[in-house]
């Protein structure tokens, strides 16, 4: 789960910005910004066979459409 927080450093709840994200029009953006964090973070780790990195989105988010391990 995603986690974001403010200028004073406190936490807004996934329900909070992602309903932003989905009014704006930037709830794809975010999916990639997110996924391309969670796939960095999981670079050093992907040649261990037994992790596996997994993922959720929107069923009308179609950010992972170009999104590859390698790019």
């Amino acid at each position: 789960m995603a986690r974001w927080r403010n200028g004073a450093g406190e936490e807004i709840s996934p329900e909070v910005f992602v309903r932003i994200a989905e009014e704006n029009g930037m709830i794809d953006e975010l999916t990639r910004a997110i996924t391309r964090c969670a796939i960095r973070d999981m670079r050093p780790y992907l040649t261990q066979p037994s992790l596996r990195l997994a993922t959720s989105s929107l069923p009308t988010t179609t950010a992972f459409c170009s999104m590859s391990a390698t790019g």
